[in-house]
């Protein structure tokens, strides 16, 4: 058991060892070694971060006093501009009024229509529909997808 033995600060004491062991009792010193290297290191980070500070407010300084010796000349104002105005005799949301009901027009005259739902679609005209099923019924019943596909034997029904 006498194996190992610890040295410096932390080795037992004259009593510790007439007892046989060593008191479970937490000594300050490594606490205030702790305590004392936080605030060194809090105190060089403020030291730092001060310093930048101070060089920041220098050049910030000489950056104004160079900027209030540049002449400085009388912007011309101007309203701010609001329509209507010379080459635009309209409001915007006027116009945007007018190309909407534009496009409306447009849909109607190609044949939509929104009165069922007032969701714009087209509508499907009687000789459309009977060609559509003219087609169907001369389609043979048996017949092939067009895009080749496992019924026709093509590669990927392989």
């Amino acid at each position: 058991m006498g194996s190992y033995v610890r040295t410096g600060s932390e080795s037992p004491t004259p009593d510790e060892l007439k007892k046989g062991y060593a008191s479970a009792a937490v000594r300050g010193t490594p606490f205030a070694k702790f305590l004392f290297w936080t605030f060194a290191g809090l105190a060089a980070s403020y030291a730092v971060t001060y310093g930048v500070v101070v060089a920041l407010d220098k050049i910030q300084e000489k950056e104004d006093q160079r900027f209030a010796q540049l002449s400085t000349r009388q912007l011309e104002r101007r309203g701010i501009p609001l329509q209507p105005s010379p080459g635009h005799e309209k409001l915007d949301w006027v116009d945007t009024e007018d190309m909407y009901r534009q496009h409306n027009k447009d849909l109607v005259a190609k044949g939509w229509s929104d009165k069922t739902t007032n969701i714009w679609k087209t509508s499907i005209s009687e000789s459309v529909l009977k060609k559509t099923e003219a087609a169907i019924k001369q389609q043979p019943a048996g017949a092939a997808p067009a895009g080749g596909g496992p019924a026709s034997g093509g590669a990927e029904g392989r």
